[in-house]
Parts: C-alpha cells; sequence; structure tokens
C-alpha cells in the first residue's frame, strides 16, 4: 500500500501524522488582555451559586469554558475535546466504536427514539435490544426533542457508570412491554463496510467510515465478488474518514495525475497525486448532506470523471485537514490547519458539493425507518436510481 505522510510544525512541538501532544502554554495574559479572573469568579458565584435555577455541575462549567473559547473560532471543523471525548477520537481513529452499540433515529412523532442498528456483541445486543424497538427514556430523560441535548449527552457517554435505557419492545416475546435495560459501555470493533451483490450483478459497498485500513477492506471486500459489471458506492452519512485513506481510495478510482492539493495558513501547499490506473468499471457515489468532512475531497475529486455519477443530494460543505492536538492534562482540539482545491484552484468544503443526478428520499423510505427502523433497499429511490444509471452504462460499454 503506498504511504501518504504530511509535517506540519506547531506551537510547542511538531504534529507527526496529525497528533501531537502539547505542554503547558504560559504567559499567554497580556496587560490588555479581556481575559480577567475576577470577572469568571463573578459569574461562577451568579450562574453556580445564585440565580441559575437548574443544578449544574461545576466540572461541566469549566469544560463550557474552554469549548466556548474555541467555539468562538466560527469554524465548526475546530473544536475543543474533552479528555472522555479525546479518549473516543482516538479509539475511532484506531478503527473502534465505543458506546453501547445502538443506532437509531428519531421517531416518526420525536417522542422516542427508534433502534436502526445493534451492533453483534454489544451491551444492547446480550441485553436483546432489537432493531425497531423504542428507546423512550434513557437514566429517566424522556427521549423527546424537547431534550435532544440530555438526550444525546446520554447517548455519547462513554465513561464507566451503567446507563439506563428504557425500551419499548416492538417484537419477540416481549413484544408491548416496557423494560429498563442497564447498559455499559464498550471498546469494540467498527464495521469499516458492508457488501453484497444487487440484481443484475451490480456490486454495493456500504461505507460506514473511511478509517485506518479502511481501504484494504474495501479491495478485498471488491475482490470477493467477482464477475460484477458496475459499482455503487454509498457515501451517505459518512464523516469519519481519515486522510491517508482518503488518499487512497481517491486513488484507486481516479486516473494519474493531480487530484486535489491543500494550503496551510502560511500559503504553503501540500499536493496529493494519484499514483495508479483508475478502474475502468462503471462506478456511482450516493451522497448526502451527512457526507461531510474530508472524504468530501474524494467527491470533488471523481466528480470530474466521466465514468463515475455522483446521485443523491449534496454533502455538508465542510471539508478541510484537521490535526488532533492532545494537551497536557488529556484533553484535546480538533484543529482545522488546511484548506483543500481541486487542480483547478476550485475550493473544497466551502461549500456543498451537488450531486450530479439530483434525488430526495421518497417518503415511504423515511417512514419504514422512523417507524421499524428498517432500511428497506426496495424503497431507497436513491439506491433503486444509481443501480438503473450502472445498469445503463454497462450496456452503453458492452455495446461499445
Amino acid at each position: 500500500m503506498k504511504m501518504f505522510a504530511k509535517i506540519v510544525a506547531g506551537l510547542a512541538g511538531v504534529v507527526l501524522g496529525g497528533s501531537v501532544a502539547f505542554g503547558a502554554i504560559t504567559n499567554l495574559m497580556y496587560e490588555d488582555s479581556k481575559y480577567d479572573k475576577n470577572k469568571i469568579f463573578t459569574l461562577e458565584q451568579v450562574v453556580g451559586w445564585q440565580y441559575f435555577f437548574d443544578e449544574t455541575d461545576y466540572n461541566d462549567r469549566i469544560e463550557g469554558l474552554y469549548r466556548g473559547y474555541v467555539s468562538a473560532l466560527g469554524n465548526s471543523d475546530t473544536r475543543y475535546l474533552t479528555e472522555e471525548e479525546a479518549e473516543v477520537w482516538i479509539a475511532g481513529d484506531n478503527g473502534k466504536y465505543v458506546g453501547v452499540g445502538i443506532k437509531f433515529t428519531w421517531g416518526v412523532t420525536s417522542q422516542y427514539l427508534v433502534v436502526t442498528q445493534v451492533i453483534e456483541g454489544s451491551p444492547a445486543d446480550i441485553m436483546g435490544i432489537s432493531v425497531g424497538d423504542r428507546i423512550t427514556q434513557i437514566d429517566g430523560i424522556y427521549a423527546m426533542m424537547s431534550n435532544e441535548d440530555k438526550i444525546y449527552d446520554k447517548l455519547s457517554y462513554s465513561g464507566d457508570d451503567i446507563v439506563t435505557y428504557t425500551i419499548l419492545k416492538m417484537s419477540g416475546i416481549d413484544e408491548g412491554q416496557t423494560l429498563d435495560k442497564p447498559l455499559w459501555v464498550e471498546e469494540l470493533d467498527s464495521e469499516i463496510c458492508t457488501t453484497m451483490v444487487l440484481e443484475d450483478e451490480i456490486g454495493y459497498i456500504k461505507l460506514n467510515n473511511l478509517k485506518k485500513g479502511a481501504t484494504d477492506i474495501i479491495v478485498d471486500g471488491i475482490a470477493s465478488m467477482e464477475g460484477v459489471s458496475g459499482w455503487i458506492i454509498d457515501l451517505r452519512y459518512v464523516s469519519d474518514a481519515d486522510l491517508d485513506e482518503v488518499l487512497e481510495f481517491t486513488d484507486i478510482l481516479t486516473d494519474t495525475g493531480e487530484m486535489f492539493y491543500s494550503v496551510d495558513r502560511k500559503g504553503e501547499t501540500t499536493y496529493y497525486n494519484s499514483v495508479s490506473q483508475k478502474t475502468d468499471e462503471d462506478i456511482v457515489l450516493l451522497v448526502n448532506s451527512s457526507t461531510s468532512g474530508i472524504v468530501e475531497a474524494l467527491v470533488a475529486a471523481v466528480k470530474q470523471d466521466d465514468y463515475i455519477t455522483i446521485v443523491g443530494t449534496q454533502t455538508a460543505g465542510s471539508a478541510s485537514i484537521q490535526d488532533f492536538v492532545r494537551l497536557e492534562d488529556g484533553s484535546a482540539l480538533l484543529i482545522s490547519t488546511q484548506h483543500l482545491f481541486l487542480p483547478d484552484d476550485t475550493p473544497i468544503g466551502t461549500s456543498p458539493i451537488e450531486a450530479e443526478v439530483y434525488v430526495d428520499l421518497d417518503i415511504d423510505y423515511t417512514l419504514k425507518l422512523v417507524t421499524e427502523g428498517v432500511s428497506d433497499l426496495e424503497l431507497d429511490n436513491q439506491l433503486q436510481t444509481a443501480l438503473q444509471l450502472v445498469l445503463q452504462n454497462s450496456k452503453v460499454s458492452d455495446n461499445n
């Protein structure tokens, strides 16, 4: 496998492969600084002790202070991570999933969550939770849209305490019963992708992420499906991606030459080139507004290819190269350090990338997902459109 590497100088060290440990940075307070310890103390008295009506945790308020400082940069790709969040990020970067093993969507009334996937061998699987079950409460907090922030905090919890999920069973011997399920957090292998052969020998690759080792797994999956006449690569909901993997996968899909380039704050440019011949099979990419981050560079690069068609809606428009910076206390920063451009100097990530064939999901597909938790491929009209395009392109290629 080809290796793509970058080296970026940092304030107190050197970033290698996108991560660095920084020591304490001192002497940042200047005479004209607006930072005021007395003001922080006053805010703590007013908010923490006297007036605010909800009980809050002091440590949460301090973490919020740091988070707010970074969010004031106004860049959604740059954010502060607590020590707990940093550990989850590191695990994910190494191809691991951290959690109770549930994927979900909001129910049709937004008064509950619907389980859309249960990871095999996870705590949720062990405790008998199934696709289609409804989460009505977590630790006594009702799963309602009005409690969205609190619910997401519980869903993303990665600590050591038991979290109680209140589940309305929608199938099995407990159908119709509401049960409390104590769940715990585990680190599990993350499923990179699923592959299958659809009708008329069209290969389908559903990507969950493009983290370390993903391209090798995808290539192995492709090799296992001999005789297919075209491919559908599903990038919908892909936001976790590693730059090296994006480069590797883009290299497979594009012809020899420049794929895209990046520019850092000093104006230094790094060019990323394809060094191999592209595949000669017909390919359709599926994207939506949750296709986000560095993977959008792949979408932008292959959109220039006449043999690859992009179907769906549009990407998020938030691509950049990020560095992971670990701080002395275990917390971390994800920092957007480089902007991306196509060879013709078109920016990547400043605006969404539009699909060449624009298709909104039908209500029938969405309704089945939010009521039963099932992603029905037959009702997935974006996928069905992609399937028809590959078939048409394959017939044209055969005639030529």
